[in-house]
């Protein structure tokens, strides 16, 4: 088939036009700019188009997209014209439900589990095959193997439901994506309906440590790597072979996991309370001065949903500063702005006023935080929207030395 996806160049994206170039399809996707992910597309044999245009719809037989793309791309606009238009999560699914799979779902910690069961079957020997949300390193998005199929199964648009995993691993559960999910109730059904599906469930959090020494930071990583250590053990893998590659397996997290931006100065994609308490709890480990936090909230429907959790989550931080709530292509929600979040805070937390600080852009609160910094100071840089865009310049900073 020719299959060509719009976005190529998104994380997910890339991993799933892999796996579709390893059944052998005809694969070709675009994006807004090329960058390293799309060149190394390129160099696994997958065109690539800079730009949208609804030229490159005429030829293909299916158009794979995200529901995060807009329905008036011209590209979205002229599949769904043609009646060729498949939504990434529905695809993934299909295949991993179609061969040996590891599915990896859950509210917090797909990716590094998933990362870290899939470098483990590897280290193992297995020939793994994966397609995950994120990279580490030399670590890609995918791989094409002929053993067990690694996927981070994303819940977000209820595609969850559609797995029929070999192997089903559930990280934790708890509500989140309210603008798919109206109630908690509905969200809990999504899961209940991919374990109802599954050959074997793993879940993470009912397993015990059983003496595992596993050289990571934050005991939520630590039930990552012992989660991807339960599925070799179950795959028939002793504990001696486990532990003689398990240092090298979990020494790296997955990018934008705590990532060391520069010298006092580190990122995460955390944007759920329950994440982002993880991250400030890691940030606090290793600062000796003041703790200072960047966080932008993502979508107006989570930040309206969520807005009483979000405070406790900045409770061992010295200053929070918050940025404009990112709308991933949603509208605004009156209660889920950035300013609404500022208020709640004020109201939550034990903070001087000079310590809770609303920034009219992510720019102006990465200028507030470099000139902030001292000696033994760090600055975390929170949230999975576009300040991440900020990484390039914070990269180059220059911790002071007094």
């Amino acid at each position: 088939m020719r299959i060509h996806f719009v976005g190529i160049g998104g994380v997910g994206m890339a991993g799933l036009a892999l796996l579709e170039k390893s059944l052998g399809n005809d694969v070709s996707g675009c994006d807004l700019h090329a960058g390293p992910r799309t060149r190394w597309l390129e160099e696994n044999g997958i065109r690539f188009a800079e730009g949208h245009s609804s030229e490159h719809v005429g030829e293909a037989d299916v158009v794979i997209a995200t529901p995060a793309v807009s329905r008036s791309n011209p590209e979205i606009a002229a599949a769904v014209e043609s009646g060729k238009l498949r939504y990434r999560g529905e695809v993934l699914a299909e295949i991993a439900s179609s061969r040996e799979t590891i599915a990896v779902c859950g509210s917090h910690g797909k990716t590094t589990t998933a990362t870290f069961i899939a470098k483990l079957l590897l280290a193992l020997g297995e020939d793994v095959a994966w397609a995950i949300g994120g990279e580490t390193g030399s670590f890609p998005v995918a791989r094409a193997g002929k053993g067990p199929l690694v996927v981070e199964a994303d819940e977000s648009d209820g595609t969850l439901a559609l797995y029929h995993a070999s192997v089903l691993v559930v990280t934790n559960c708890e509500y989140d994506h309210p603008d798919h999910f109206k109630t908690p109730a509905d969200y809990f059904a999504c899961y209940d309906a991919a374990r109802a599906n599954a050959g074997t469930v793993i879940e993470s959090l009912s397993l015990a440590p059983d003496g595992w020494d596993i050289p990571v930071v934050g005991e939520h990583n630590f039930r990552n790597a012992r989660t991807a250590i339960e599925v070799a053990l179950m795959r028939g893998h002793s504990r001696d072979a486990i532990a003689a590659v398990l240092s090298r397996v979990v020494s790296e997290l997955p990018d934008r996991r705590f990532q060391k931006l520069a010298e006092g100065v580190y990122t995460d994609y955390a944007h759920h309370p329950t994440e982002m308490k993880c991250a400030v709890a890691m940030a606090r480990e290793v600062c000796e001065g003041r703790l200072r936090v960047l966080f932008q909230p993502h979508r107006y429907s989570r930040t309206k949903a969520l807005i009483k959790d979000f405070p406790s989550a900045f409770a061992l931080a010295d200053e929070v500063v918050l940025c404009p709530t990112y709308a991933a292509f949603e509208e605004p929600v009156e209660g889920g702005s950035s300013e609404d979040l500022y208020a709640e805070c004020a109201a939550q937390l034990d903070f001087p006023r000079q310590s809770l600080v609303l920034a009219q852009s992510c720019e102006e609160a990465w200028r507030h935080a470099s000139r902030a910094m001292r000696k033994g100071d760090v600055t975390l840089i929170l949230g999975a929207g576009d300040i991440i865009s900020l990484a390039p310049e914070a990269a180059k900073f220059v911790a002071p030395s007094a």
